[in-house]
């Protein structure tokens, strides 16, 4: 319990320490453990993709980004420990399964299968429907059953990915599925951590299996960005939104596919978003010696 506690405080420290705002979420929400040199966090606090993104973010860390294997079966080895009640993040387009939302969509465009990263980049992982194929041999596990697969896009809307805590008719438990984004899910978050002063990975909670070490001095890198959620009003905003910083000097705005939608020199503290569609934007803002701050923006219609 005490490391558990440990990693929880650590995952949120840096975020805590520069943030100064209310968080996107309860910390008594957050089952956090640890494998091969990452914080692992599954947030216990039901939201659509978007809103799990953004969270994930302001938190100091990204959606899950599962690549390989073994990184698979740590995370689905340490599901059964965050004591998840499956009703409360279910899909009724997943086979009315229960979810878990992580890093990865299509909204970009159709069966352009990505993982979402820092600051919003993009890495494409496969591409198609369920008779598609990876990109690069890159780590995939969609639901496959012996009549059909996933991803299916039933409906037409389903741009985002979720890894199954239950069967479904095209899948089974621990398989992910293409789902519509606007289901709230429970979701996971990784981040990286810094074990440039410490001596190791720690044993990862209670359950995880950590990394290699024993050490109690890592802690969560937010390499070189600040996310913030208090550096611009009025948020959420229509039309505009003024910056509270006089030593901007220019600012990006990102959408939750990692798309540049906005770059400009910061010649005024007001920008003018008015053609913005609806939805989940970051705002990157470099400031006095290059510092990056980073500011979610919810654009409302």
């Amino acid at each position: 319990m005490k490391k558990l506690l440990l990693g929880l405080c650590l995952f949120l420290l840096s975020f805590s320490i520069i943030a100064q705002t209310e968080l996107c979420t309860d910390t008594t929400a957050l089952y956090v453990f640890q494998h091969n040199n990452k914080n692992y966090a599954i947030v216990k606090d039901a939201k659509s993709w978007t809103d799990a993104i953004a969270c994930a973010y302001q938190l100091g860390g990204i959606l899950a980004i599962i690549d390989n294997q073994e990184e698979q079966d740590a995370i689905w080895a340490e599901i059964p420990n965050a004591n998840i009640t499956n009703s409360n993040t279910s899909a009724p387009d997943g086979g009315q399964a229960s979810y878990l939302w992580i890093g990865g969509s299509d909204m970009g465009e159709e069966g352009k299968w990505e993982w979402i990263g820092e600051s919003g980049e993009a890495t494409q992982f496969w591409q198609g429907t369920n008779s598609g194929s990876a990109v690069g041999d890159l780590y995939n596990n969609w639901g496959s059953s012996s009549f059909a697969g996933e991803p299916d896009n039933y409906l037409g809307n389903q741009n985002a990915l979720g890894f199954a805590l239950t069967d479904w008719p095209y899948g089974s438990a621990g398989q992910w599925n293409d789902l519509n984004a606007e289901n709230l899910l429970y979701f996971i978050i990784e981040a990286e951590i810094d074990t440039s002063s410490g001596n190791g990975g720690g044993d990862g909670g209670d359950g995880g299996d950590g990394g290699d070490g024993g050490g109690s001095d890592t802690t969560v890198a937010v390499t070189n960005y600040n996310i913030q959620s208090s550096l611009i009003y009025p948020n959420p905003s229509s039309s505009y939104f003024k910056i509270i910083r006089d030593d901007i000097k220019e600012i990006t705005i990102i959408n939750a596919l990692g798309q540049e939608v906005y770059r400009n020199l910061a010649h005024s503290r007001t920008v003018n978003i008015s053609h913005l569609r609806e939805g989940i934007y970051f705002v990157k803002m470099t400031a006095n010696e290059n510092r990056l701050l980073i500011n979610t923006l919810k654009v409302v219609r």
